[in-house]
């Protein structure tokens, strides 16, 4: 997996991009923290930072709704490798985060600075109400130099809790967000008797030709799919194109025709070599659309005879330009398309596909476009992921059967949060599928058949979690349960056994519920924001006062005992 490079030459090559207009090195910094570490979308994470004349020591302002805080951020930047921070620049962060000592104090500084950023964070995200409302204040300081034991010293006595990210832990977290395309092998295809155009947009360089199937089907990538990292979608199985395709293929005599019907498809290469007469050679190349052709042509290719040909716009391109996603985007944007698909190639979602291929190499893959393939044993689709973090996370069960929304205009609140991370994925995912066998045992058929049921079960279980001790510390960080010996095993079966409890109190009530109104229009009712939250408050209720009685676990009682046997 690849890391990051902090040195500070590296470094301020990489935050380019960030440094706009007055912009400095430390405020592009935290911006670029936000983004990658943070993983907020790109305007979220600008719109966090206030770092600029009289910002009070505050370079940014994050509000974590999950974990009910306020994280103040600062930014710091060595030009020395060998610089390490100490306690000094600690102590006066400490000195910072005392400005947000009371709610009082807080709408003192909104009042007083001349910061236009720092004073349109605090009011807008109405920082002063959300400490009289129970937030906690946090401070991160960020910084690209390492730590030396008198930081670690001051951190363990400070008045106020303060997260240090340091080189160490930067690099240790680190995700790359694009795709991790490796070099290819260059392959020439042999174009003799036909005409080959070349022109350039701009500084681009584009080659039009016809290019020799026996030829396209030996390109690197096709049969393991890194051929089409980034094709919005992947071959998509026997669909009726590609069974069309299939058929052409199996007749010779609609091979010369090939250059008739099909629409052709598009190579980004990083170098183009034309100079060799009627060759045209390509290195490090990836197909941005055509992945369907492509996979079908492999499939078929013993069937392929030297007449058919399929015309090929080939651009030289280094894959790192932003004109990449463009590319992708626009040659792709034509009927069939999904604003998931579209969604494959997001920073957001590739970082999480590289995260699960560190943090569960070998066992579970996370599919990000459709047709995606892959030989782990595990695969989570990142459509059913978005659906359990917004049941579960967002707390909006209502609406995750609107699966057209999750990559759309709630792509970025339900996974561009920090916490949003592959065992954060895995856990819940796991908690869905308990969650399911708990529906189907619901005594009402209309209930338990009906699939919002399954998401509404789970925004149950986390309504209970939030009453629990343990519970919190779930929906905090899942990942240090799942680090434990038999994680996965110990929370399903504990999930298990308070969903079965959960489902005894949700009968009950649904029971009570029929009685009174002789019917129950369940598809009405789980699609009620109002209806679901009256619900949820009954069986909960019902269920927490079961637990206060010990007639019942606790989630803490369930996870100690599955611990200690």
């Amino acid at each position: 997996m690849a890391s990051i490079n902090l040195d500070y030459a590296a470094l301020a090559q990489v935050l380019q991009p960030y440094l706009r207009g007055p912009h400095t090195e430390s405020r592009a910094f935290l911006a670029w923290y936000l983004e990658n570490l943070y993983r907020l979308e790109p305007t979220a994470a600008e719109d966090a930072v206030c770092d600029g004349p009289d910002d009070k020591g505050i370079d940014g302002i994050y509000i974590d709704y999950a974990n009910a805080r306020i994280d103040v951020l600062q930014a710091k930047i060595v030009k020395s490798p060998a610089k390490t921070l100490g306690s000094t620049q600690l102590k006066e962060f400490s000195g910072t985060l005392d400005q947000f000592a009371n709610p009082e104090a807080i709408e003192h500084i909104a009042s007083t600075t001349t910061n236009v950023e720092l004073r349109g964070l605090l009011n807008s995200e109405k920082v002063a109400q959300l400490m009289k409302d129970g937030f906690g204040v946090r401070g991160v300081f960020v910084t690209n130099a390492r730590s030396d034991p008198d930081a670690a010293s001051f951190l363990e006595s400070s008045p106020a809790p303060i997260l240090l990210v340091d080189r160490d832990r930067i690099e240790s977290a680190y995700i790359p967000s694009g795709h991790l395309v490796p070099a290819t092998r260059p392959i020439t295809f042999d174009v003799f008797g036909y005409a080959v155009a070349e022109y350039r947009v701009r500084e681009e360089r584009v080659i039009v030709a016809p290019l020799a199937a026996t030829e396209l089907v030996q390109m690197e990538g096709i049969q393991s799919g890194r051929l089409f990292d980034y094709n919005v979608r992947q071959s998509l199985g026997p669909t009726n194109v590609n069974k069309d395709i299939a058929k052409s293929i199996a007749d010779p005599s609609e091979h010369a025709n090939f250059l008739l019907y099909h629409n052709g498809i598009t190579v980004v290469s990083e170098r183009v070599d034309t100079a060799v007469p009627d060759k045209v050679t390509i290195t490090n190349y990836v197909v941005v659309n055509g992945c369907q052709s492509l996979s079908v042509l492999w499939e078929h290719r013993t069937q392929i005879t030297s007449d058919l040909r399929i015309l090929a716009r080939i651009i030289e391109l280094d894959r790192t330009s932003p004109l990449m996603d463009l590319i992708t985007h626009n040659s792709n944007n034509q009927n069939g398309i999904k604003a998931r698909d579209f969604q494959s190639n997001n920073p957001i979602q590739t970082r999480l596909q590289n995260e699960f291929a560190q943090t569960f190499p070998g066992q579970v893959f996370y599919q990000i476009s459709r047709g995606e393939a892959t030989s782990l044993p595990e695969v989570i689709d990142n459509e059913l992921a978005g659906r359990v973090l917004l049941a579960f996370d967002l707390q909006q069960p209502w609406t995750a059967h609107q699966t057209y929304k999750l990559f759309d205009e709630l792509h970025s609140n339900i996974f561009a949060r920090p916490e949003v991370n592959a065992a954060r994925i895995v856990a819940l995912t796991d908690l869905y599928s308990v969650v399911s066998e708990a529906a189907g045992t619901i005594k009402e058929p209309g209930l338990a058949n009906y699939t919002l049921t399954k998401f509404f079960l789970l925004y149950v279980f986390r309504r209970v979690l939030d009453e629990d001790p343990t519970g919190k510390q779930f929906i905090s960080d899942p990942a240090t349960f799942l680090s434990q010996p038999y994680g996965r095993e110990r929370l399903r079966a504990c999930e298990a056994d308070v969903l079965k409890d959960l489902v005894v109190d949700l009968d009950a009530e649904v029971s009570e519920r029929v009685e009174k109104e002789s019917a129950i229009d369940f598809k009405r009712l789980l699609k009620s924001p109002e209806q679901v939250r009256d619900l949820t408050k009954e069986v909960k209720t019902s269920y927490l006062k079961g637990v206060g009685r010990k007639r019942v676990p606790s989630f803490t009682d369930l996870w100690k005992k599955s611990g200690a046997s």
